[in-house]
């Protein structure tokens, strides 16, 4: 069961007031307030004579405004929707009273939902569909009294993915974007679950409007250039790695596969170093050490002295690693270090 918000209680002496005052004491709205006041209220009875009044004045949208209320209460949400609907309709100077109130309601709903569907990823399996058919229902009804919300979407394209039903889920956020064409969010989980099927030139796609929507998530930034490289296009992946990584100077990943693209594009290899040494100054490990040796061997770049330190590095660093001692070995062959050679060679021997 759904909790109750304690703004009821506040809305209800709203909403009476603004009747009050717009309709002065008819029948019908005062026995519907005698029924409202009391504990508990009694949604039915004050329905009811709104009702009996809306036969009598079909035109008074006051009566739709008080019955939106009771609908909404009595858990009659797609009357309660209805309701809603006729009162800004025939109450136009207070649209935006209407609406708000209106979105307070779905708000209660759709919390009611998030926290069910937050149950259902700790649900041990024999209670998984039991879980999930809770946040299920919560959600239908948020979806019943407003079926145009894009929220409610994503929350349904949640429950789906969370219930294994990936496809479903992939249409849920298609239909949120459809209905909120800026709905960056939803694009980027297009994007994760066309990356997640290899389909890379759809995720390319998706991440793209994400990123045109809102161009400082770096996450978005990332992703896109992520795509673009698993496409092997990694040209076009420079720009959004290095998006990525002015929008968050501390995002290593991005910094580290800005430097990749650079070396396998293969016509500025150099420019390659700088990310990796800004990686390595935020967390120092083997695998980048060896990346930037790669880089410094480039024969556009021809620096055998860089690539003998980052490479000795790596070996400090992850000794286990026969590629690394290769890389040395051929560093020492060409500068015919004949001791240090050696050296290897044993280690080479070791590591057979």
């Amino acid at each position: 069961m759904l909790i109750r918000s304690s703004r009821l209680p506040v809305l209800l002496a709203v909403a009476v007031a603004l009747c009050l005052t717009a309709t002065g004491c008819d029948q019908f709205m005062s026995s519907a307030m005698i029924y409202l006041q009391q504990n508990p209220p009694d949604y039915e009875k004050a329905i009811v004579q709104l009702k009996e009044g809306i036969s009598m004045v079909p035109e008074n949208g006051n009566y739709y405004r008080m019955l939106a209320y009771c609908y909404f209460n009595n858990r009659q949400y797609k009357e309660a929707r209805e309701s809603y609907d006729n009162a800004v309709k025939l109450l136009p100077d207070k649209k935006d009273s209407l609406e708000k109130a209106r979105l307070e309601n779905w708000d209660d709903l759709y919390r009611g939902a998030h926290t069910y569907a937050g149950k259902i990823s700790k649900a041990p399996p024999e209670s998984l569909q039991a879980a999930v058919a809770k946040a299920q229902q919560a959600l239908d009804n948020a979806i019943v009294f407003m079926p145009s919300n894009d929220l409610n979407l994503m929350m349904q394209a949640f429950i789906y993915q969370q219930a294994g039903r990936a496809e479903d889920a992939r249409k849920a956020y298609l239909k949120a974007v459809e209905i909120n064409p800026q709905n960056s969010k939803a694009y980027v989980l297009l994007g994760k679950t066309a990356y997640n099927d290899t389909k890379y030139d759809q995720a390319i796609d998706y991440f793209s409007k994400a990123v045109a929507i809102n161009p400082a998530d770096t996450n978005s930034q990332f992703l896109l250039g992520l795509s673009f490289f698993a496409s092997k296009k990694y040209e076009q992946a420079i720009a959004p790695f290095r998006k990525a990584n002015a929008l968050n100077p501390d995002d290593r990943d991005a910094l580290i596969n800005l430097a990749k693209c650079l070396m396998l594009e293969d016509k500025t290899p150099q420019l390659a170093i700088d990310p990796l040494e800004k990686a390595l100054q935020l967390k120092e490990d083997d695998e980048t050490w060896y990346l930037l040796g790669l880089v410094a061997l480039n024969p556009k770049v021809n620096d055998i002295d860089r690539g003998m330190r980052a490479f000795k590095r790596a070996t400090e660093l992850k000794p286990a690693m026969r590629d690394y001692w290769v890389s040395l070995h051929s560093i020492y062959k060409t500068k015919k270090m004949k001791a240090e050679l050696k050296l290897v060679e044993q280690k080479l021997k070791e590591l057979k």
